[in-house]
Order: C-alpha cells, then sequence, then structure tokens
C-alpha cells in the first residue's frame, strides 16, 4: 500500500502541499493480500487488551517512543478528545489554527463538556 501525497484545496492552498494522505481506510481499496491478512490475523477483545494484534503495537510503540506504554486510539477525533480532556479546564480556551483538524472536527463535544470556547489563529 502506497500513501498518496494530498493536493491543496481551495480552503487552504498552501498548507496541504506535500502531506501524505494516510486516509487507506477511507481512500483506498483494500488488496486481495490485504483483504486474507484481516481475515488470517488472531484477534481478541481489545477494550479486555486482549487482542494480540493492538498489543502488540501499542507496546511497539512504547518501546519506540521510550515510554513504559502507549495507547491505541483508532481516530484523530478520539485523539483529540482525550489530548483537550487531559490539557482543559471548564472554560478554559482553545486556541487553534483554523486549518487544525481538531478545529473542524473535535472541538464541539469539547465546547459542550467543557464549557470552553475556541479562537482561531491564521
Amino acid at each position: 500500500m502506497r500513501a498518496r501525497p494530498c493536493s491543496a484545496t481551495p480552503e487552504a492552498p498552501d498548507r496541504v502541499r506535500g502531506v501524505i494522505d494516510l486516509r487507506s481506510d477511507t481512500a483506498t481499496r483494500p488488496t486481495a493480500g490485504m483483504r486474507a491478512a484481516i481475515a488470517a490475523a488472531e484477534v481478541g477483545d481489545e477494550q479486555r487488551r486482549e487482542d494480540p494484534s493492538v498489543n502488540a503495537l501499542q507496546e511497539r510503540a512504547a518501546a519506540l517512543l521510550g515510554q513504559q506504554a502507549a495507547v491505541f486510539l483508532p481516530t484523530a477525533t478520539m485523539a483529540n478528545q482525550i489530548a483537550l480532556k487531559l490539557h482543559s479546564r471548564p472554560g478554559d480556551v482553545l486556541v487553534a489554527d483554523r486549518f487544525a483538524q481538531v478545529h473542524d472536527r473535535s472541538v464541539g463535544r469539547w465546547r459542550r463538556d467543557r464549557h470552553g470556547d475556541l479562537h482561531d489563529v491564521t
């Protein structure tokens, strides 16, 4: 599987040139080899820490980053929600570039849960 470069968009003409598109689950179709690997994969309950693939991924990420542990978060929105909750308190203000992913996708729930506000930076 190859990553494809993104092209600029009208909303962000200079911001995305040279960015690699890693949305393989939504932008590409799996090959026969990918489907075979999925079908043959050992599986388990990830929430009970019984999925060997997720466990191996988390252990590898922790080792690469020199950390005791790591957590796999399947979406950027989930990662943003956790980060926003860890780094903010009710009533805080989030300052983000208007093209930031957190601005478009994640701030609504944060505003509701934390009663915070968002300020754009360009």
